[in-house]
C-alpha cells in the first residue's frame, strides 16, 4: 500500500465564523470531500487566524470561505494567487462562489403544505436578511402559482432574545385563526419562537397552527412538544461541491462561470405538520390510507377499496384538489420513506426497497435518481447522519 508523503499533502484553510449549525455541517461536507483526497483541514475561525495562515511560511494551497464580516480586502491581498472558493456569504466578483438555493427551499416548504391540503399560509422571517427574503419569495411564488396567496407575515426582530417577544408573536398567531393556518419559518429558531408563542396563545400545533422550518437542527426541532417539521438544508452538500470545485481549480481546472445553487433536500415530517388539512373526507381517507402504508407494495385499486367512491371519482377528486393523481401520491410516500431511511439509518438498498415498497434494489434506484438526480448512495453521503 503506497503512503503519501507528508511534502505531498495539500494544505487547505477553511475560513469560517465560529457558529454552529450550518458551517458545522458545511465543514462536515469538506471532511467528507477530503477523505478522497491527500488534503490537511485547517480551520480559521477568527480572521486573526486567517491572516497568520495566509501570512505564514506554509501557504495554504486552496481556501474555502464565508465571506461575512472580516476584512476581506485585506485578506484577499495575501491570497489572491492561492485558489479561493467562497461558500455562500455576500458574492466577490471573479471567485467561485457555491450556496444554498433559498429560493428552492421556499418553494419546497409550500410544495410541503400543498401536498397537506392547506388553503391559508403565513410566514415569519427576517426583513433585512436576503437568505429569509429569498425564502419567503420561493414560497410565495409556489403558492401563487397554485392558486392561493401567504396572507399575513411576521418580520420580527426575534434575532436577539426570543423571551422578549413572546407576547408580539402570541398576538400574531392568534391573528392568524381560526385554523388550520401553515406557517414557513424561515429557519428552524424562528420555527421554536413560532411554537412558543402558539403555546403561550393556547393555541394547538398542528391542528391550528402547523410549523416548518428549515436547517434540521435536531436541538431546534426536538426542544418543544410537539417535534417540529423541517425543511433540510444543503449545508453539507455546499460543502462537499465547493471543496470539489476547489481540487479541480488546483488541478488546472476551470471554475464554475456562475454561482453553484445547492438545492435543499428534502422535508424531514414531525408532528408539527403531521396533519391533513383536507376538507374532502374521500380524498383525506385515500392519502390517509397511501402514507399509513408507505413500507407496502400498494397501487391504486388498493386505495380504491379502502374508499367508498370509484376510482374515476377518486382520481377526478385528486386532479381538483391535490394537483396529482393517486399513482403520484403513492410513489411521493414511497420516496419520502426511502429518504428518511437513507438519513437515518445504515441500510443498504436491496432492505431499503424493500421497506419503502418498490419491488427491488433496482427499481428503487432507477426510480430514485430519475425523482431526486441523484443515486441513493450520492443522496445518503451528501445529507444523511450514517455514512
Amino acid at each position: 500500500m503506497e503512503t503519501v508523503s507528508k511534502h505531498d499533502l495539500k494544505l487547505i484553510a477553511l475560513l469560517f465564523p465560529p457558529t454552529v449549525g450550518y458551517f458545522d455541517d458545511v465543514v462536515t461536507g469538506i471532511q467528507r470531500f477530503a477523505q478522497t483526497q491527500d488534503w490537511i483541514l485547517e480551520s480559521c475561525p477568527t480572521f486573526d487566524a486567517a491572516l497568520a495562515v495566509a501570512r505564514s511560511k506554509r501557504r495554504p494551497d486552496g481556501v474555502l470561505f464565508h465571506s461575512g464580516e472580516w476584512d476581506w480586502k485585506q485578506l484577499l491581498g495575501h491570497v489572491r494567487d492561492i485558489p479561493l472558493v467562497q461558500v455562500g456569504g455576500m458574492e466577490i466578483p471573479d471567485l467561485p462562489r457555491v450556496t444554498t438555493d433559498n429560493h428552492a427551499i421556499g418553494m419546497m416548504a409550500a410544495e410541503h403544505f400543498l401536498e397537506r391540503g392547506f388553503t391559508r399560509f403565513a410566514f415569519c422571517g427576517y426583513e433585512h436578511e436576503d437568505w429569509s427574503c429569498e425564502r419567503e419569495t420561493g414560497f410565495e411564488r409556489v403558492l401563487k402559482k397554485a392558486g392561493f396567496r401567504c396572507f399575513d407575515k411576521l418580520t420580527a426582530t426575534f434575532k436577539v432574545n426570543g423571551a422578549t417577544v413572546t407576547r408580539e408573536m402570541a398576538d400574531w398567531v392568534r391573528g392568524l385563526t381560526p385554523g388550520p393556518v401553515a406557517v414557513f419559518a424561515c429557519h428552524d429558531r424562528a420555527a421554536r419562537l413560532v411554537a412558543h408563542a402558539c403555546s403561550f396563545a393556547g393555541l394547538s400545533v398542528p391542528d391550528d397552527i402547523a410549523i416548518l422550518g428549515v436547517d434540521n437542527n435536531l436541538h431546534e426541532c426536538a426542544m418543544l412538544a410537539p417535534h417540529l417539521s423541517s425543511v433540510m438544508g444543503s449545508a453539507r452538500r455546499v460543502g462537499y461541491d465547493a471543496a470539489a470545485i476547489l481540487r479541480d481549480l488546483m488541478e488546472g481546472r476551470p471554475a464554475p462561470r456562475e454561482a453553484m445553487m445547492v438545492p435543499p433536500a428534502g422535508v424531514v415530517v414531525r408532528q408539527s405538520t403531521d396533519i391533513l388539512a383536507l376538507q374532502d373526507p374521500d380524498v383525506a381517507a385515500a392519502v390517509r390510507f397511501i402514507r399509513e402504508r408507505a413500507a407496502e407494495s400498494i397501487d391504486v385499486e388498493d386505495v380504491v377499496e379502502a374508499t367508498i367512491i370509484s376510482r374515476r371519482l377518486l382520481e377526478k377528486k385528486f386532479a381538483a384538489i391535490l394537483k396529482r393523481s393517486p399513482r403520484q401520491e403513492i410513489l411521493l410516500s414511497h420516496l419520502h420513506q426511502a429518504k428518511t431511511l437513507l438519513l437515518s439509518t445504515s441500510l443498504g438498498a436491496a432492505d431499503i426497497a424493500v421497506r419503502s415498497g418498490f419491488p427491488s434494489a433496482s427499481k428503487f434506484s432507477a426510480v430514485f435518481r430519475r425523482e431526486t438526480g441523484m443515486t441513493p448512495s450520492e443522496f445518503r453521503r451528501l445529507y444523511g447522519v450514517h455514512v
